[in-house]
């Protein structure tokens, strides 16, 4: 059995001698019953949704949330419903526990004995060992509207409460705390008038830093108007003493910022702002934290005061690293908006053992609940003066059943280390019905804790070099340049997808104009290979035509703010163009001068799907032609017969064209 689904149904009538034989097989199965062995891996691609091990099945599961114990046992929360999200009164908080560092995984176990629906908790783990659960429980029942009409959905209505476990999550306490969150005037306004509470939590609870380590935080929603419309404020619990304090009744909390208003969107309310997280800070006072809005980027605000009860900034948008290279030339625009765009989805920040915060989020601006896949992940680093900023991002899961990739998407992730001397990350997500754990490849962590300092060309898999001698030649393509776009890196066992990639350097492409080539592959211009041309938009747009005579293609057109990045500065201003096209997400992206392309103030996002149908762009001449005819002056170019990651396009940045 490869999943628990439910309970185990006998005949009504059974024939003693039937009912003995059940009772062996039954004893024989039981063992299968209370685990859920692990797939067979797969391959292909460590960042797939399909490449995770499976912790749990059910018609709903949200925010797979886990503590772990040891170096090996781990325990995670999980809202759990068999019918679908916001059902009632089936939705409960359950718990699942691996003794195995994730391999194999335990029958659900319910939290909270209760009908009453109750989701959307979080795990606690004390000094001491007890991990309590804190989740959202409808306390009053409340199945109408205040006119009476029927409520579509209960699961975000009522109070905070705990629940824990002494015993490593193998039984859960009989008692019940209260967590008070406390009432405001967002609170006494509500659709219910204050009577009820509108809101819920998909924050992890973080220890807060240096001495104040025994205490812990996270953060919580409340809602006005009912369902989940503005105006909206995001708040914070605190606990001074859950940590240490082995009387679970004398367990305080505190509700922060001090006052009667909470953390507001940005540009203030009404506007949507949900679901935010809190990071205390590690090298000065203060806190951080981070919220989904419907503006198209992820909000942000944070505090000096190491109370968090006051000093809170206006909100504003969460910002990149700013990028620096050697002999950057001044007057250089930006080829993106500089800020993390985010669609109305989940995000989660965690900070890894060595300091860095690691943060999950889409990377598209999208103004609704769509676009979630795939999920991104950005290194923060604090900037002093209670602000964090954010590396360029790398795919860290996908989803590739098709292009488009909406029908089953990642969300509700946790991100967390394992006690013992591996730096391994771990996801934990959930696309509504099915719960997994991922491993992160440890060459994608790797690169976003050095994307600041790295300014070295990327070696491996570089197929071909080209300088500014090599302007106005055709030049023969090694064998192999372009592998098969379904397959893996270097076609082996790899859990790396195939793909390739393309740098260019150019400068003077204000001079340029649409249609100029500056590398092509391609036997002619209807035939099949990769071209890399001057765009509509005054970009480099990348065309990708596939050999095998079905005709497949794709045009990866640059939006006009990396365009207008390339033409920037005075002509002599070199600047650095990258593509990669990544055969395992079957998705292309770019930058430029280290600056990922994320579609400016015109379009969603930078990067785009290409149909899983292109997998051959090699062509019969085996050629290159490099420059013929672009008016701007072509200075290098690098072609890898991989996909590249963001922070290796920065490396190649700042490395300089004397580099390359």
């Amino acid at each position: 059995m490869n999943m628990y689904r439910g309970a185990i149904s006998l005949p009504a009538v059974m024939a003693p001698t039937t009912l003995l034989w059940a009772a062996m097989a039954l004893l024989l199965v039981l063992p299968a019953l209370l685990a859920v062995p692990a797939p067979a891996p797969t391959p292909r691609d460590a960042r797939s949704l399909s490449s995770g091990t499976l912790m749990l099945e059910a018609g709903y599961l949200d925010q797979p949330y886990c503590v772990t114990l040891s170096e090996l046992k781990w325990l995670c929360v999980v809202t759990y419903g068999q019918g679908h999200e916001g059902s009632s009164p089936a939705e409960h908080m359950v718990s699942v526990r691996t003794a195995d560092g994730g391999r194999t995984w335990s029958a659900p176990l319910r939290i909270e004995p209760s009908r009453l629906i109750n989701a959307y908790g979080l795990p606690v783990l004390t000094h001491f060992g007890r991990v309590y659960c804190v989740y959202n429980m409808n306390t009053r029942n409340t199945t109408t509207l205040p006119d009476g009409a029927p409520a579509k959905r209960v699961d975000m209505l009522g109070d905070y409460v705990a629940r824990w476990t002494d015993d490593g999550g193998a039984s859960w306490s009989k008692e019940l705390i209260n967590v008070p969150l406390r009432e405001t005037a967002l609170d006494r306004v509500n659709s219910w008038g204050g009577k009820v509470r509108i809101g819920w939590s998909v924050d992890q609870a973080k220890h807060g830093e240096g001495r104040d380590n025994g205490t812990v935080y996270w953060a919580v929603t409340k809602v006005q108007t009912y369902l989940a419309s503005p105006p909206e404020e995001v708040w914070f619990l605190r606990s001074p003493n859950m940590l240490s304090e082995r009387d679970a009744t004398r367990v305080t909390f505190d509700t922060l910022p001090d006052g009667d208003v909470g953390i507001a969107p940005p540009g203030g309310n009404p506007d949507f702002i949900e679901e935010g997280h809190i990071v205390p800070l590690e090298h000065s006072a203060g806190f951080y934290a981070l919220f989904r809005t419907a503006q198209g980027f992820l909000g942000t605000t944070h505090t000096t005061d190491a109370s968090a009860r006051g000093g809170w900034a206006p909100s504003t948008y969460a910002a990149y690293l700013p990028l620096a290279a050697a002999g950057a030339a001044a007057g250089a625009s930006l080829p993106n908006t500089g800020w993390l765009k985010q669609p109305r989805g989940p995000i989660t920040a965690r900070r890894m053992r060595n300091g860095v915060l690691l943060l999950l989020w889409y990377n598209n601006g999208a103004h609704g609940w769509t676009n979630r896949n795939p999920y991104w992940m950005s290194a923060g680093f604090e900037v002093g003066g209670g602000n964090v900023q954010w590396t360029q991002p790398e795919i860290a899961l996908f989803n590739s059943t098709e292009a488009g990739q909406e029908t089953t998407r990642p969300g509700y992730p946790d991100i967390f280390q394992a006690p013992g001397s591996s730096d391994q990350v771990y996801i934990t997500e959930t696309q509504k019905d099915a719960a997994r754990l991922h491993a992160v490849p440890p060459r994608i962590t790797e690169a976003l804790y050095s994307q600041r300092t790295v300014r070295t060309v990327a070696q491996r898999g570089l197929a071909l070099r080209l300088g500014a001698t090599d302007a106005g030649k055709s030049l023969p393509l090694p064998a192999h340049t372009f592998p098969a776009l379904n397959g893996t890196a270097g076609g082996g066992s790899s859990d790396e997808a195939a793909g390739f990639a393309l740098g260019v350097w150019v400068s003077g492409h204000a001079a340029a104009t649409t249609g100029q080539t500056v590398l092509d592959t391609r036997a002619s211009s209807a035939g099949s290979g990769v071209a890399v041309l001057v765009g509509e938009a005054r970009g480099l747009d990348v065309h990708v035509i596939d050999a095998t005579g079905g005709g497949a293609s794709f045009v990866y057109q640059m939006d006009a703010m990396c365009g207008q990045a390339l033409e920037s500065g005075d002509a002599s201003v070199p600047h650095y163009f990258a593509v990669s096209v990544d055969g395992g997400a079957k998705l292309v992206s770019a930058s430029v001068d280290g600056s990922l392309c994320d579609g400016g103030h015109l379009e969603a996002q930078g990067w785009h799907w290409f149909s899983p149908d292109v997998v051959d762009v090699t062509n019969n001449a085996n050629a290159i032609q490099v420059s013929p005819g672009y008016a701007g002056k072509f200075l290098a170019a690098q072609i890898y017969s991989r996909y590249l990651l963001t922070s290796e396009m920065v490396g190649n940045w700042r490395a300089g064209p004397a580099g390359h």
